[in-house]
């Protein structure tokens, strides 16, 4: 079966370069698979579950450097299947408010819209020390904020490296 994609006027289509019009951006075609462990979202994006722990910046980076981001939980489905990868884990997923306190914005810069905060959530650490990091507690089953590094947090007080969620 040949899968050549032909433009209107019959001439062959670069498919390597086409446009996904709704993200002006190339279509994604690799495979939801790596890290240690990943799972595709009904609209078709990939969680991969990294369990070396890191913090905020560098689980960032570690996503950037395989040309995703921290994961954006920004519908139901995507929080069910990063709840599904991570079990009873702790992991950073793609949301702060770094910028501007009680604003959390996603990575790529959305806003929030869906949240899956548990009660109390986000608290700033009851006003103890700045927390602008969001990370996902799988044995709580929802969202807290937290230091996003030690530099920022009471050495000790709190964990500030977790396995982290990337996604394409």
């Amino acid at each position: 079966m040949d899968n050549t994609v032909l433009a209107p006027d019959g001439a062959p289509i670069d498919t390597a370069n086409v446009v996904d019009s709704g993200i002006d951006a190339p279509v994604d075609s690799r495979a939801c698979t790596g890290g240690d462990g990943a799972m595709t979202a009904a609209d078709g994006s990939c969680i991969v579950l990294f369990t070396t722990p890191q913090n905020f910046a560098a689980a960032d980076a570690s996503c950037i450097a395989i040309d995703s981001r921290l994961a954006i939980l920004n519908t139901a489905d995507r929080d069910a299947i990063a709840k599904a990868l991570i079990g009873t884990a702790d992991v950073w997923i793609g949301l702060g408010d770094q910028v501007a306190e009680n604003t959390f914005v996603w990575v790529d810069g959305t806003p929030l819209v869906f949240e899956n905060f548990f009660t109390d959530e986000p608290n700033n650490a009851n006003g103890a020390f700045e927390e602008d990091c969001v990370m996902y507690s799988g044995s709580r089953g929802g969202w807290d904020d937290r230091p996003c590094s030690n530099a920022v947090a009471n050495i000790g007080a709190t964990p500030t490296e977790y396995p982290f969620l990337c996604m394409f």
